[in-house]
């Protein structure tokens, strides 16, 4: 093939394989016209991706006029495939982005632990049913509200700690015990792991919550058993 910029050009000379079904346009063949396109020519124009991955081939097998392009007509053939292949991979990107945010929204709302998001007002805007289930609440009952609205009254402090921590892009905050007020008026420990999302300090974190309520009551009988005659209930 002959290179015309960024373009291959293939005429009637050019053998191809035998292997390689190609079409041939219904074009009367005009000898001793070099302008003239034949039925056999093709031009093609790469299609690439914006780091240079080719993602395709444009091919033109029969030009309108019947003739073969001029040096403007290449040009403009070479902007319209560098065009079509950014067309075609930010598809290929927003494909894959609506992939993952379905992946996303599945793992969200069926994830045995409770996950939430806080946006950078600090208030809930998203639930999934093991969050709403920890605290005894719907989510329309939990979304504009802040962490300190169900936390324990003796939690404050932390929770402003690890809410400034995390949105201030120094690192997540994991695993911390934590306790929180049930709608019945329980007090519930959960273990909780925040994870910034945004690429900029301030914006929406993800709050993993695991429910250890019975986990520590069950530790506390154990370590009151071990600690305590269990007749006398006085301390050993």
């Amino acid at each position: 093939c002959e290179a015309w910029g960024t373009l291959r050009f293939a005429d009637s000379a050019t053998p191809w394989p035998e292997s390689l079904p190609f079409w041939l346009p219904d074009l009367p063949v005009v000898d001793g016209d070099d302008g003239a396109w034949h039925p056999e020519d093709a031009l093609f124009a790469p299609l690439v991706d914006a780091t240079g991955e080719l993602l395709g081939v444009l091919s033109v097998d029969l030009p309108t006029d019947g003739r073969r392009p001029g040096i403007e007509r290449r040009e403009l053939l070479e902007i319209f495939s560098v065009q079509a292949g950014l067309v075609v991979d930010q598809a290929r990107l927003h494909t894959r982005l609506q992939r993952s945010q379905a992946v996303f929204q599945r793992a969200f709302e069926h994830a045995p632990v409770g996950m939430a998001v806080f946006g950078p007002d600090r208030r809930l805007s998203r639930a999934n049913p093991a969050y709403c289930r920890f605290l005894g609440r719907t989510e329309q009952d939990l979304i504009g509200r802040t962490a300190h609205d169900f936390s324990h009254p003796d939690e404050t402090g932390l929770t402003d700690t690890a809410s400034r921590q995390v949105r201030g892009g120094s690192a997540d905050v994991q695993g911390v015990l934590r306790r929180y007020l049930h709608t019945d008026g329980r007090v519930v420990w959960g273990r909780v792991t925040l994870t910034w999302l945004d690429g900029e300090a301030g914006g929406e974190v993800l709050a993993h919550l695991e429910d250890v309520t019975d986990a520590r009551a069950a530790a506390e009988d154990l370590e009151h058993r071990a600690s305590s005659d269990p007749l006398t209930g006085l301390a050993n």
